[in-house]
């Protein structure tokens, strides 16, 4: 067996993403279920879950073209590989994965869809699409209900096999074989995606109405309705009025 050291497995990009992702999240979904669809913050769970959206493509460009570890061939998705882990979790002991293991590379590809799902749902709703709030609400459970699960999981791992894996995820760096290790953080890669989400961030915030609850795409300019286009329900009634009014006359 390879003798084992602290390498260097999670570039800047991944880990970047790892923790946007975790607190965009927890925050939009805090807004919407704590403040509630009434609250003058509630725009900003909109804006957030399209950053979240946009996060995702990048992340998947990222996947066929960062380091070793961050590509998809690399993700463990054989079923067998699954069970087998999931067999192996409450042991000591088991088969060592330097990159993804097969459970968080099934939930990495499930978080993947559920936000590119609550995304698209949510813009569809805000085109009058009310019939898919179940949906979105939904698919919204099933990723809190993913994290927590990833926590417990990451929490469990740690204790049993006294591997603090939470810390590969700050630094980068886990225990593995040498030969495993990738060449660099590619923290040029990690700083232009900063760069270009909090472009995206800014644009919507900076670009937002509340007169119409509608914000503009970034670069596109074209409209985007926040929520359940309640603004554009108001504006069009508004439409109308004057529409009415101007046939009495």
């Amino acid at each position: 067996e390879l003798a084992k050291t602290r390498i260097l497995v999670w570039d800047a990009p991944v880990r970047l993403f790892h923790a946007l992702l975790a607190v965009g999240f927890f925050s939009a979904y805090g807004i919407a279920k704590i403040l509630g669809e009434d609250s003058s913050a509630f725009p900003f769970h909109s804006m957030i879950g399209m950053t979240l959206v946009a996060m995702v493509l990048l992340r998947l460009v990222w996947g066929v073209v960062g380091t070793r570890w961050a590509r998809f061939p690399s993700l463990s998705l054989n079923p067998a590989a699954l069970f087998r882990y999931t067999r192996e979790s409450f042991s000591r002991s088991g088969t060592h994965h330097t990159g993804h293991n097969p459970a968080t590379s099934y939930v990495m590809l499930a978080m993947f869809a559920l936000v590119l799902g609550i995304g698209w749902t949510g813009y569809q709703m805000g085109l009058g699409q009310e019939g898919l709030k179940g949906i979105h609400e939904l698919m919204a459970n099933g990723l809190l209900a993913l994290a927590i699960i990833h926590i417990a999981g990451v929490v469990v791992y740690t204790v049993l096999k006294r591997d603090p894996i939470a810390m590969s995820m700050v630094d980068g760096h886990k225990t593995a074989a040498s030969g495993d290790a990738i060449q660099n953080q590619a923290w040029v890669a990690g700083s232009l995606f900063l760069v270009l989400v909090g472009f995206f961030f800014v644009s919507l915030t900076s670009r937002f109405d509340p007169n119409t609850n509608s914000t503009t795409w970034p670069l596109i300019g074209t409209k985007l309705q926040l929520g359940e286009s309640e603004g554009g329900e108001a504006a069009y009634g508004a439409a109308e009025g004057e529409s009415e009014e101007e046939e009495g006359e």
